[in-house]
């Protein structure tokens, strides 16, 4: 597992370092002030607002990042017509799936079904959130790990850094939401863990993307000097 995180930062780095570092500036940028904008509002109510509340639905930063994971999926399919690796149409389906549960807040609807169905359960709003986005995901990595298997090298490589990449993406929008919500739950921890947590997101979208652009159209995978090429 270590040799997949030095891999991953050893790929991102050198994908991005050309052309594409320009885009993903311009993207950390606007992440930046994103974040910058949610803390301003919880500090001195300024700019007035709810929609630049990183934490809100609907709100500035999550329609961002719905363009981010949309970009991200369209990018995939391209690679997959560029090495014919099924792998890479399971990686458009995964982030389909994030866009779409998040669009239609379908982990929202499985945690107040549960709630309203065990109102004496704590937390128990959160344990459905938890379940669903657990059921989905079990089946999602399953999908990728199987499709994986039968990559090429060039497939696998991308493959690799994708996984880390998503579950960093993971760590820092499900672990982290559940220790805001079900162990930190005081008004203290809100601005703080809502900040880390969703601008967390923000900014590892931002690599996703930037990183699927270089791999699409810099550095195509099975060239000599690629950045993702398995050795």
């Amino acid at each position: 597992m270590r040799r997949w995180f030095a891999e991953a930062y050893t790929g991102v780095r050198s994908a991005v370092a050309g052309p594409v570092a320009g885009f993903l500036l311009l993207l950390v940028l606007a992440d930046a002030m994103l974040i910058l904008l949610h803390l301003s509002l919880k500090t001195i109510g300024e700019p007035a607002g709810f929609w630049f509340d990183l934490g809100v639905d609907r709100g500035y930063a999550e329609f961002f990042q719905y363009l981010k994971v949309a970009w991200s999926a369209v990018l995939s399919v391209l690679l997959w017509t560029k090495v014919k690796s099924v792998v890479f149409l399971v990686w458009a389906l995964v982030f389909t799936v994030y866009v779409t549960d998040d669009w239609f807040q379908l982990h929202e609807r499985a945690g107040a079904e549960l709630a309203a169905r065990f109102p004496d359960v704590p937390a128990a709003w959160h344990v459905g959130e938890l379940l669903l986005t657990g059921a989905v995901g079990l089946v999602l990595v399953v999908l990728v790990w199987w499709t994986y298997r039968r990559a090429a090298p060039e497939g696998r490589g991308v493959s690799r850094t994708l996984a880390v990449l998503m579950s960093a993406l993971v760590a820092v929008g499900i672990l982290l939401d559940a220790v805001h919500h079900i162990l930190l739950p005081g008004a203290a921890f809100d601005v703080p863990l809502t900040t880390l947590e969703d601008g967390g997101e923000l900014l590892l979208m931002s690599v996703v993307v930037a990183y699927l652009l270089a791999t699409t159209f810099v550095r195509l995978p099975g060239r000599q000097d690629s950045a993702v090429a398995v050795a």
